[in-house]
């Protein structure tokens, strides 16, 4: 059964796995001590004191409190980030093993995004997507909160970078800069074998839309480049 405390903790022992374990209040905050007393079948005591101090969940510093009865485990650590560079409309996909790291598998964590303005995040299969919505510009974020199995957690936030899109996408004008030219082909070059689901996936680049970037692609992308080319200037 559990045991409330006046600092908005709850202690629970299991004798059943040698586990105790600890529970916080919503909008717990502060210090408090825990007195453990175990006893023998033949009558003899022994006690220890066990600090535990509870962060409000505005606190920005990651939570390492130890709440294994090993006292081994560590929380989630997570970033630092690289800002993300998106269109308006474009999305992109990061693993989660290059966004934080654990005692355990990051697959293992339980994941939670505060998404800002102008943008969205998903967590699936091992990947984080992040969309910026169509119309939106400017710069944004994304908190990403990682809590593993013992109830410890890391927050970082991700800062997103919208540009807003020229004019309605011509096909190869990756730069979206109105023109079709060398700086097109090496961002090209820079997605090309990637496909649907491979981290910085973007389908601006699968210009046959079969959900992965070829030389399919790179030969559209080739007459749509000679096009532009011998193209009269306006």
């Amino acid at each position: 059964t559990g045991l409330a405390l006046s600092a908005g903790l709850q202690v629970s022992v299991t004798a059943l796995v040698r586990a105790v374990t600890l529970t916080t209040d919503v909008n717990a905050d502060g210090e408090v001590g825990v007195v453990l007393t175990a006893t023998d079948p033949q009558g003899a005591t022994g006690s220890d004191t066990m600090r535990v101090t509870i962060r409000g969940l505005e606190d920005d510093s990651p939570d390492t409190t130890i709440v294994d009865t090993s006292g081994t485990n560590n929380a989630p650590e997570l970033g630092p980030f690289s800002v993300i560079e998106l269109f308006s409309g474009g999305r992109t996909t990061l693993p989660l093993d290059e966004l934080a790291t654990d005692d355990a598998p990051v697959t293992e964590l339980s994941w939670t995004i505060d998404a800002g303005a102008g943008v969205e995040g998903t967590i699936d299969g091992g990947l984080l997507e992040v969309r910026a919505l169509d119309g939106f510009s400017g710069t944004t974020s994304l908190r990403l909160t990682a809590t593993d199995r013992f109830g410890a957690r890391g927050s970082e936030s991700l800062v997103v970078e919208v540009s807003p899109l020229v004019d309605e996408s011509v096909p190869g004008d990756f730069g979206r800069d109105g023109v079709i030219n060398v700086t097109d082909f090496f961002l090209f070059a820079d997605h090309f074998g990637l496909a649907l689901f491979h981290p910085g996936w973007d389908p601006i680049f699968d210009l046959n839309e079969d959900s992965r970037v070829d030389f399919d692609d790179f030969f559209l992308f080739v007459d749509l480049y000679d096009e532009a080319r011998q193209a009269p200037t306006p």
